[in-house]
């Protein structure tokens, strides 16, 4: 085997053994049967889409600090519980800003202290000046806490996001009221062309499990979770059009799954979401 082969088994080792250790924290389902030859040509179409050119990365300046908008945000829940535990998740919260960070590459980590204690950090890029994309990312990462801390009850793996990513989208509405929607579409649309690119990456092996000489199963993780994007996305989509209808009870379900007391894979269901054409996603490209 070549050294190029070689590196790239361990690497798919190494990742599906990292990814299999937030899957059981997290207390997650697989959606999908990844040694499905469907299922990975539906996947193959979904990364087969050409994303416009006018999807671009763009962020507006802020005055204001991160809390201001915490604020904001929380205060739309009108949720007691929801409001303590993003309060608790923010003060005991180390944030580390690093120069060389890309706003995409942004990460929550989560560990055990001398004391027994749990200890939080995130880590966002060191930038010149606050910005929208820097409290999205912040807000996003906050929310990844309620997975981290696991639920009871078993959710999808692939909806690992969709908390965060909505919380991402009411920080952009938050600041600029009426263009959040803008921000969101642009921002994550943007993000979606490397994704996809890396979903045909790993299709490349998924298909051909006998070139690295690895067990299919071991494709299994690093495709669901490059599919969680993708499939964030199309439910947040939802999400936001079923708030002009009834806004109140999707703030209902989104604190729910914080909370634990529901998983995206239950309130899907209840509001008729289904992300698996990708449809919302779709539309978006032939805008």
């Amino acid at each position: 085997m070549s050294l190029d082969k070689e590196n790239m088994r361990k690497y798919y080792i190494s990742y599906n053994n990292m990814l299999k250790n937030l899957y059981n924290a997290g207390n997650y389902k697989l959606k999908y049967d990844y040694t499905d030859k469907k299922v990975l040509g539906s996947i193959q179409d979904l990364a087969s889409l050409e994303i416009p050119y006018f999807y671009e990365q763009f962020y507006t300046k802020v005055n204001y600090p991160f809390l201001d908008y915490l604020s904001v945000v929380l205060s739309s829940f009108d949720n007691e519980e929801l409001i303590n535990f993003f309060a608790s998740i923010y003060l005991k919260t180390k944030v580390i800003y690093d120069k060389n960070l890309d706003i995409d590459d942004c990460k929550a980590s989560m560990s055990i202290g001398k004391n027994g204690n749990l200890t939080f950090s995130v880590h966002l890029p060191e930038l010149d000046h606050n910005t929208n994309t820097l409290y999205a990312a912040f807000i996003h990462e906050l929310a990844h806490f309620s997975m981290m801390l696991g639920n009871s009850k078993k959710d999808y793996y692939e909806y690992s996001e969709v908390p965060s990513m909505f919380f991402e989208y009411l920080m952009y509405e938050g600041i600029t009221p009426s263009y959040g929607y803008s921000f969101f579409v642009n921002n994550r649309m943007s993000s979606l062309k490397n994704g996809l690119s890396d979903i045909k990456s790993d299709l490349v092996f998924a298909e051909n499990p006998g070139f690295l000489c690895l067990s299919q199963d071991v494709y299994q993780l690093p495709l669901a979770s490059a599919i969680s994007y993708p499939e964030g996305v199309e439910y947040v989509l939802n999400l936001i059009d079923l708030m002009k209808s009834n806004e109140k009870d999707v703030y209902k379900s989104i604190s729910k799954i914080i909370l634990g007391e529901s998983t995206c894979r239950e309130e899907a269901k209840r509001l008729d979401i289904d992300t698996s054409k990708y449809k919302k996603i779709k539309k978006l490209t032939k805008m």
